[in-house]
């Protein structure tokens, strides 16, 4: 490809390329094109009109006596309009102020505050009272409360907290739904399809729910075996006790320790029995945690 100038983009062969008289005659109309822009000076540019925009060209020339004037928009030289204002005028109880210029304020107004009377005065106190909530005094009655400050929120973890119409940092109800819970296969499969093994945290309570079988054939005295383990965040802070009701008229311990432990004990009906692959072990069971 045939090398080009910098400026122009003339063609530019060099000593291997074939020349063409048409990459001679580009260039000659190019250099016609540029030598006659020179030569033609630009136009000024015309003003906008009412109904018409202006044009981009040259500054047109001032005359002399035009030096305090200013270019305007219409392409004419002219002195602006007159840019001196009024101070504003402050509102009275009775009377709307008006608008102008803010007011000098002297050195020692400097921590004033412009007030809408016009005047550079200090703030009234700005000390507040925390914010007193609604109240119901009777049936009948209500007590609005008033406005003020906000209370001090939580330190720790304050993004669990908001602040509720009672004037209390309340902990934002969380709920997880119900979330499926793996099981200990080795001693315990699930009763069905339809009732897995499953946890849900509203807020600070836990409700653990499932209903599971005996992989193999348990002993229902008082050694736990145990059916899950639920997460950190959803474990009692004291071990919690629920009976549950097995196959017939048996009954079982549901046991869920501190460290999350969900565990199976006592089962049967007057004395411990065992309990075989076909029992019926529903449990649901709901605690707080601190």
């Amino acid at each position: 490809m045939i090398a080009k100038t910098p400026n122009y983009k003339l063609n530019k062969p060099e000593d291997d390329d074939f020349f063409d008289v048409e990459h001679w005659n580009e260039n000659m109309d190019k250099i016609d094109k540029a030598i006659k822009q020179a030569a033609e000076p630009e136009e000024n540019m015309k003003g906008a009109a009412a109904d018409k925009d202006g044009a981009a060209g040259l500054v047109p020339l001032p005359k002399a006596g035009e030096q305090e004037k200013y270019l305007r928009a219409d392409g004419t030289w002219q002195t602006p309009l007159d840019t001196k204002y009024p101070v504003f005028k402050g509102a009275t109880e009775d009377a709307a102020g008006e608008a102008g210029l803010v007011p000098v304020s002297s050195v020692p107004n400097r921590f004033k505050y412009l007030r809408g009377d016009g005047h550079w005065v200090l703030p009234p106190d700005t000390k507040y009272d925390v914010f007193k909530p609604a109240k119901i005094n009777d049936a009948t009655m209500t007590d609005p409360g008033t406005s003020g400050l906000v209370p001090a929120p939580h330190v720790e973890e304050p993004h669990k907290y908001f602040l509720s119409g009672d004037g209390t940092w309340k902990e934002l109800l969380i709920d997880t739904g119900w979330v499926d819970l793996g099981i200990n296969t080795n001693t315990f499969k699930l009763y069905n399809a339809s009732d897995p093994v499953q946890y849900r945290k509203v807020g600070n309570m836990v409700t653990i729910r499932g209903v599971v079988s005996p992989a193999a054939q348990l002993s229902g005295d008082t050694g736990q075996e145990m059916i899950t383990i639920l997460p950190e965040d959803c474990r009692p802070s004291r071990k919690f006790y629920a009976v549950c009701q097995g196959t017939g008229i048996n009954r079982w311990l549901l046991t869920i320790t501190t460290a999350g432990l969900v565990s199976f004990s006592r089962y049967g009906a007057d004395e411990y029995g065992s309990a075989s692959t076909s029992v019926w072990l529903p449990f649901e069971a709901s605690f707080y945690i601190d």
